[in-house]
């Protein structure tokens, strides 16, 4: 009867999303993780459970009748022990303050909190994070870039490349505070990356002395490039996007032919012809599966247009148009299943553009968000784990003058509010979120800085 309610027990822990009050807890694959659990036993002879693997999901104190071997339940007397520096914690008694990455550490009474991520154990509380919103200046980049990509890799790093000129590509770690050198690839600025299942970076197109067909992979666990096939035509401002199957959507950046990459068979495919041709536009996959295409500039003009892209029938179509044309905006999926658009420029008013929009996918319909606070083009958007948006950056085409400023989104409240401004202003910059729930801030220079949220209890 203990064995099946402990049973229950794991299963119920480990859909938990260890988050206190402002930090999720990753998995080795980027899936959230419960709090602790030895991956064989729920616990050893004659003390509490065992706290979490990285991957696994919950450990638990005993139960109070002893145990015969370490398979089984064990004696509760002393509590759960506290998780391992990348897990959540034991489910124990309460425990003392955590160290600065982990939400728990071993002991009789359970795991400790995190800090300064707030990240806190099911044993124990949370460590003392900021209480205001804050950037750090980190180490500086090996080369000065901007207009490049950053993209976050399975084991916690980012992979930074492509720039103007060419510059070699390098890594941040997080845990060490540290860039290192990630081997050169002649891909140059506007080239687009993301990171695909087998855990490598595709690199494609991008622009130097001339748009660019080719494409390459980065393997991080032999920290070595290779080249891919190229694709059918050359490329910049263009968008790729990882898609349910695997496979990997490239569209717009010159001309209307959208293609398909097939990692396992390195192979492009037609991928059917976009309604309107488009360059910096945004694609954002849809919880249906579907890719939503969004403005851009075409032949000169910005765009109000917008239409999706279904894997299923390999097929474009209209979606409903935005109320206001937009190129070198930004497009966030939000914990709601709908996209904010916000910011970018309107060619043909000769005007950047401050207003927001919402595209729900279930009605095929646009609303009008808050305007921001400062018109932007340029910028970046970041969910946060807290479910808001953070904007950062940018500059006007009209006006084009980098900023510091940058500001939260509330889709709870479809406010707007201004947020600490980063150490240094910033625009064709790179912003992407770490494990730790902190956004790493990239490019526009040289410099690089890291934005930790304020923690709400």
């Amino acid at each position: 009867m203990k064995r099946a309610w402990l049973a229950v027990s794991l299963a119920l822990m480990a859909s938990i999303v260890a988050q206190g009050g402002c930090a999720q807890i990753l998995g080795v694959d980027d899936i959230p993780v419960g709090t602790g659990g030895a991956a064989a036993s729920s616990g050893v002879t004659g003390m509490g459970g065992q706290g979490g693997t990285p991957t696994s999901t919950s450990g638990m104190g005993g139960q109070e009748d002893t145990a015969a071997d370490t398979s089984s339940t064990g004696v509760a007397e002393g509590g759960g022990q506290g998780g391992t520096t990348t897990s959540s914690s034991g489910r124990g008694e309460q425990g003392s303050t955590g160290d600065a990455t982990s939400s728990g550490s071993t002991g009789e009474t359970g795991g400790g909190g995190g800090m300064p991520i707030c990240a806190s154990g099911a044993g124990g509380e949370g460590g003392a994070g900021p209480t205001e919103p804050q950037w750090v200046d980190i180490p500086s980049m090996l080369s000065g870039r901007s207009f490049h990509t950053a993209t976050l890799l399975g084991n916690g790093k980012v992979l930074v490349t492509s720039s103007y000129p060419p510059d070699p590509t390098e890594l941040y770690d997080p845990s060490e505070n540290a860039w290192s050198a990630a081997g050169t690839v002649d891909i140059g600025w506007f080239a687009a990356a993301t990171r695909i299942e087998d855990g490598k970076v595709l690199v494609a197109g991008g622009n130097y002395s001339s748009f660019s067909a080719a494409a390459a992979l980065y393997d991080p666990s032999e920290n070595a490039w290779s080249m891919a096939a190229s694709m059918s035509q050359v490329r910049a401002k263009h968008t790729l996007t990882l898609l349910r199957s695997g496979k990997v959507l490239v569209a717009g950046g010159n001309g209307s032919l959208a293609e398909l990459y097939d990692p396992e068979t390195n192979r492009w495919s037609a991928a059917g012809t976009m309604i309107r041709v488009r360059s910096a536009h945004t694609a954002t996959l849809l919880r249906n599966g579907k890719v939503l295409a969004a403005g851009g500039s075409g032949e000169g003009s910005s765009l109000r247009h917008a239409e999706l892209y279904d894997p299923e029938t390999n097929h474009w179509s209209t979606a409903a148009s935005m109320s206001q044309a937009r190129s070198g905006h930004s497009a966030t999926l939000l914990g709601n299943g709908k996209v904010l658009v916000a910011g970018g420029v309107d060619q043909d008013a000769g005007r950047d553009v401050q207003s927001a929009e919402l595209y729900d996918p279930v009605t095929n319909m646009w609303s009008s968000a808050a305007p921001m606070n400062h018109a932007r083009y340029q910028h970046t958007a970041t969910l946060l784990v807290s479910g808001k948006v953070l904007v950062t950056g940018g500059d006007g085409m009209i006006f084009p003058t980098a900023s510091q400023t940058a500001e939260l989104y509330d889709p709870a409240t479809d406010a707007w509010s201004l947020t600490a401004p980063m150490n240094q202003a910033r625009n064709g910059h790179v912003a992407t979120l770490l494990r730790s729930g902190q956004v790493l801030v990239t490019g526009g220079g040289p410099t690089a800085e890291l934005y930790t949220a304020a923690c709400v209890p």
